[in-house]
C-alpha cells in the first residue's frame, strides 16, 4: 500500500480518444444483448454480425454463448464483474481485431471469429463449473477443515477465519490454493454469510495467484468488504474482490472498468502498466507511473494517487493526481 499522505487536489478527466469513444458506443449498443439474446439475423446488421449470420457454425456458437451467459449470470459469485466483461466481449467482437501497429481495427475472418467465440464459450463454461463447485450450504465447523467445495484440484486451505465490521457485521472467509485445468495454478477466496451453524457463500473468485485476508470497513455510511488479490505474472494485475452491504444483501462491486478512465485521465506520456495498490478503507489506489521508454521493471514517471468511488454496482474513477519524482 502506498503512502496515504499524497491526498491532494484531483485532476479532471481528459476527453476520450476516438478509439475509446467508439468502443463505448459499441458497448452501449451491445448492452441490450447482456440479457442473453443471440444476434437477430433479421435485423439491420453490423459488419461483424453479418459475418456471424452468414456462417452456420458461427451462428450456432453465438446461440450457445447467449444461452451459457444466461446460466452464468444467474449463478456466478461475481455477477457485476462478469456482466461488464460480457459487454466488453460483445464490444470487442463488434469492433474487430486490434491492429497494434496502427492502433486501428479490422474485421475478423470467419476462422478468427470461430476461435474468438470458442474461447469465450470456454470461459463461460469454466464459470459455470466454479459456481457448481461452491456449495450453497456448509457447516460452520468446515471452515477450519480442508477446502470448502471442489473448485481447485489439489486444494489446500492455508487460511480461513472471520472478518468483523461496524455495527456487529460479520462474515466468514476461506482462502484456497490449488489448480484448474482452465487456468493452471491459482488461488481462490470465498466469502460466507453466517446463518446459525451454516455458511452461505455471498461471492467468490479463483483468478488470483494469491489472496490476502479480507477486511471490512465503512465508507460514506456504507459497509464494504474487500479481499486483496494479485494475478500470476510479472504484471501483478489485480484480482481484488469488493462487496457492499445493501440492506441484508451483499452486492458485488465491479472494479475493473474504471482503469479505462484512468488511462484517459493521466497526462500524455505516462501510464500504469501493472496492478495498482488499493487502500480500501479510504477507497483509493496508488501506482507507479511508466514513461514510454521505461523498462517494465523500472518506472520513472513518479506515482499516481487515485481517488475512487463505488457508484451503483461499479467502482468509478473520481480523479488522479500524478506525483513526480525528484532528483
Amino acid at each position: 500500500m502506498r503512502r496515504l499522505a499524497y491526498l491532494a487536489v484531483l485532476l479532471c478527466l481528459s476527453a476520450c480518444q476516438a478509439d475509446k469513444a467508439e468502443q463505448e458506443r459499441v458497448r452501449s449498443e451491445d448492452a441490450v444483448l447482456t440479457g442473453g439474446g443471440p444476434i437477430d439475423c433479421t435485423a439491420d446488421l453490423s459488419e461483424a454480425a453479418q459475418v456471424v449470420c452468414a456462417d452456420t457454425d458461427l451462428r450456432a456458437l453465438d446461440r450457445q454463448i447467449a444461452e451459457r451467459w444466461v446460466e452464468v449470470e444467474r449463478v456466478t459469485g461475481r455477477p457485476n464483474t462478469l456482466r461488464q466483461r460480457h459487454v466488453d466481449w460483445l464490444a470487442d467482437r463488434e469492433a474487430g481485431e486490434r491492429q497494434w501497429d496502427s492502433e486501428g481495427r479490422r474485421q475478423r475472418t470467419v476462422d478468427e471469429l470461430e476461435e474468438f467465440q470458442q474461447a469465450y464459450l470456454g470461459t463461460l463454461t469454466e464459470e459455470l463449473r466454479l459456481a457448481a463447485a461452491v456449495p450453497q450450504n456448509t457447516p460452520v465447523a468446515a471452515l477450519a477443515g480442508g477446502c470448502i467445495g471442489t473448485a481447485l484440484s489439489g486444494c489446500t486451505a492455508p487460511s480461513a477465519g472471520y472478518v468483523n465490521g461496524p455495527n456487529g457485521h460479520r462474515l466468514a472467509w476461506q482462502i484456497q490454493q490449488g489448480s484448474t485445468d482452465y487456468a493452471g495454478v491459482s488461488a481462490g477466496v470465498i466469502l460466507f454469510r453466517i446463518d446459525g451453524d451454516l455458511l452461505h457463500p455471498i461471492g467468490w473468485s479463483f483468478e488470483a495467484g494469491s489472496f490476502q485476508a479480507p477486511e471490512m470497513f465503512e465508507q460514506s455510511g456504507r459497509i464494504f468488504v474487500a479481499a486483496e488479490g494479485y494475478q500470476v505474472g510479472t504484471g501483478s494485475q489485480n484480482a481484488d474482490v469488493l462487496f457492499r452491504l445493501d440492506g441484508e444483501r451483499w452486492t458485488e462491486i465491479e472494479i475493473e472498468s474504471w482503469k479505462s478512465a484512468l488511462a484517459e485521465a493521466l497526462p500524455d506520456g505516462l501510464g500504469v502498466w501493472k496492478g495498482v495498490d488499493y487502500a480500501w478503507p479510504e477507497m483509493m489506489a496508488f501506482s507507479s507511473l511508466w514513461r514510454p521508454d521505461d523498462a517494465n521493471c523500472c518506472p520513472t514517471g513518479g506515482e499516481a494517487v487515485i481517488d475512487l468511488r463505488a457508484d451503483g454496482t461499479a467502482l468509478r474513477l473520481v480523479g488522479v493526481t500524478p506525483q513526480r519524482t525528484t532528483g
